[in-house]
């Protein structure tokens, strides 16, 4: 059997519309899509930069308020439902026992743009009976709702954290 050179023929008319528009059809068919994907991961880390700044600030509240139950043994000392700013510049005041209410330790890698924004964070406390068979005053069940405005989409958000306090003194 003899092999034969075959000569392949090229051919020099180029590609024609029809190639063109399905090529693009098909490109963009798979760029939205992907497209969307980065979108939607950039407004969840968003969310997720909220919840985790108001989780955050809810457990340095409720730190606080185990430590003035504790030194004062009463339940009076807490402010309870009305809206308290967590910064000096929040539009929500800032209640006398966190005035003091600082940032020390924050690591600044872990929670970078905290302290700017701190403004679009407040909270409320309230204070309720622990449903008991028997009622008890020296227990409480505090109900921390940090809530945040969202200054990328303009949503709020809120995280609610709820503890068990006592009275009793160690």
């Amino acid at each position: 059997m003899k092999l034969q050179n075959k000569k392949i023929k090229y051919s020099n008319h180029g590609l024609s519309l029809l190639e063109v528009v399905i090529a693009v059809v098909i490109m963009s068919a798979a760029f939205f899509p992907i497209f969307g994907l980065f979108s939607n991961n950039t407004k969840r880390q968003f969310q997720l930069v909220n919840l985790t700044y108001a989780n955050y600030i809810g457990k340095r509240i409720i730190e606080k308020s185990i430590s003035l139950i504790q030194s004062s043994g009463d339940f009076d000392n807490l402010e309870t439902d009305t809206p308290l700013g967590v910064a000096v510049d929040s539009k929500y005041p800032i209640s006398d026992f966190f005035k003091d209410f600082d940032l020390t330790g924050i690591n600044e890698t872990e929670y970078p743009t905290l302290k700017q924004e701190l403004k679009h964070y407040y909270f409320t406390l309230s204070l309720n009976d622990v449903l008991t068979m028997e009622k008890n005053p020296n227990i409480k069940r505090l109900e921390i709702t940090v809530f945040y405005e969202n200054i990328y989409n303009d949503k709020k958000g809120k995280v609610v954290l709820n503890m068990l306090l006592s009275r009793y003194k160690q």
